[in-house]
């Protein structure tokens, strides 16, 4: 979505934006300014992605999109200028949006193309899933060993929880007790040269967290760390094994 844009796709948009409508300014350095201000107010609320929006000018342009019905119940095409307007851009978005929900043809088509863009995934031998797995082990066992972490902690969790269905009550009062479920990063969407080290608060999923410290606890327990890549693959297949039989 725009909203969720980095600084750098804005600014891709903003020069199509502005392409697109190839305004006429008479002050071009002032207005260019005040122009591109209104595109990231628009940009900061706008759900919908670059190429949506940039299709649904188009849309306008071909006579396809239609403003609100008044209290008459009658609509018109909607018209664009050459000049940058928040609230033209407003509501070329709104009948955009209307234009989706309203339009069979829109929603076979949707349908298609989904359907054409994830198709059912082949089964996957038992072979060709073992290989999966096993360069999965790898490349965690490689991170383990230069980074002193792993980023797959939910499905080592989905391997341990068969055999640790009971988990000791100072496991839990350490995991309240320490577990940080808010941390402030870097606003990166922030296009002002003043805000540059604005941050914002980023919520992580207590029970991802969790399962991060299950696991952790759990490698540090059993000192798989300092054994080698055999042995690491060893280790979690033997739960594969006892899973799968």
């Amino acid at each position: 979505m725009l909203k969720l844009s980095s600084n750098e796709e804005i600014n891709v948009f903003t020069a199509k934006l502005l392409n697109f409508f190839n305004p006429k300014f008479e002050d071009p350095e002032i207005e260019s300014e005040l122009a591109r201000a209104d595109i990231l107010k628009f940009v900061m609320r706008c759900e919908l992605t670059a190429d949506e929006f940039l299709l649904a000018l188009t849309l306008a342009t071909e006579g396809k999109l239609r403003t609100e019905p008044n209290s008459d119940g009658n609509t018109e095409n909607i018209k664009l200028f050459r000049e940058i307007d928040i609230l033209k851009l407003g509501e070329v978005k709104a009948a955009y949006l209307r234009f989706k929900r309203d339009d069979e043809q829109y929603k076979k088509g949707k349908a298609e193309i989904k359907a054409f863009l994830n198709p059912p995934p082949p089964e996957l031998t038992t072979e060709e899933k073992k290989e999966i797995r096993i360069k999965f082990f790898k490349d965690e066992f490689i991170r383990l060993k230069e980074k002193g972490e792993i980023l797959g902690s939910t499905q080592f969790y989905d391997l341990l929880r068969n055999e640790h269905k009971i988990v000791k009550i100072a496991f839990v009062e350490k995991f309240l007790q320490t577990a940080k479920l808010e941390e402030l990063t870097a606003d990166k969407r922030s296009t002002d040269v003043h805000l540059a080290s604005s941050k914002r608060i980023i919520k992580k999923d207590p029970f991802l967290a969790f399962k991060e410290l299950f696991v952790k606890s759990y490698i540090t327990k059993m000192k798989l760390s300092d054994g080698t890549e055999d042995q690491w693959i060893e280790h979690w297949e033997q739960f594969r094994n006892t899973e799968e039989s």
